[in-house]
């Protein structure tokens, strides 16, 4: 592979979507869920009538004022780490175009018969050491590149888990004050199978606008960054069908 290959990353805030929750991440919330409405006064295993009730907990997560307040934040500090890392990415830029450069003299050299062997080798010298440059800087900047990214995965990862934990917590509140015995999540955004936990649950067991109200939450924004969260996932579904189409179809 040559040096000087460039590769299209993108920039960083859009491989860092605050909206965008990694598996694990899901899945602690809907273990904080559980457990938060099991915790309350009544027992977990009784046999007394207590209503069993579901949420849209990614419509929760998502009106959380919070959750609003960290997106724009982590989007500020991505643009941050992005001009941090220009004068990198400008010497990498520098460093292939010197070694394009060099790898045409040396072509040049190579095929000219007037030269002599002496001023080739020097041009073939010349092209190995901005080689050398090249691979140096692209090692530089991308070392930058990663510890900016596991920055920003850090400050994702740091946020959503105080966003989920207030949650969890209104959830308890919320269990132990109307004698739920479990809380259920009646949403699901798995970009494989989107199957909900709940598949039907009534409008009276839903307590997805109770839970928005008690975190403070904004359900008009949420529903608005949901949907479109849910297009980039149906995007990216209709991407993969049509890749395993084509690739169906040349086998």
């Amino acid at each position: 592979r040559r040096p000087y290959r460039k590769r299209n990353t993108g920039t960083l805030f859009s491989r860092f979507s605050f909206v965008r929750f990694s598996s694990l991440q899901m899945h602690r919330f809907l273990l904080f869920a559980l457990v938060a409405a099991l915790c309350g006064n009544a027992a977990p295993f009784s046999h007394a009538a207590s209503p069993l009730v579901a949420g849209n907990m990614e419509l929760v997560l998502l009106a959380h004022p919070k959750t609003i307040q960290n997106k724009t934040d982590l989007q500020t500090l991505a643009e941050k780490l992005e001009a941090e890392s220009l004068p990198a990415k400008q010497a990498y830029e520098k460093a292939v175009e010197q070694f394009r450069s060099a790898e045409e003299s040396a072509r040049e050299a190579h095929n000219n018969p007037i030269l002599t062997d002496l001023k080739k080798r020097e041009a073939m010298d010349t092209l190995q050491q901005a080689a050398i440059r090249a691979r140096n800087a692209e090692n530089n900047y991308r070392r930058i590149v990663a510890d900016m990214e596991n920055q920003l995965r850090k400050r994702k990862d740091e946020s959503v888990d105080e966003v989920l934990a207030d949650i969890a917590k209104a959830t308890k509140e919320l269990a132990e004050k109307n004698g739920y015995d479990l809380v259920l999540v009646s949403s699901s955004r798995r970009a494989v199978i989107p199957i909900p936990s709940v598949v039907f649950c009534s409008e009276a067991l839903d307590v997805t606008d109770a839970l928005i109200a008690a975190t403070k939450g904004d359900r008009a924004t949420a529903e608005k960054t949901f949907e479109e969260s849910k297009k980039i996932v149906d995007e990216l579904n209709a991407r993969r069908e049509a890749a395993l189409s084509e690739k169906g179809n040349e086998l």
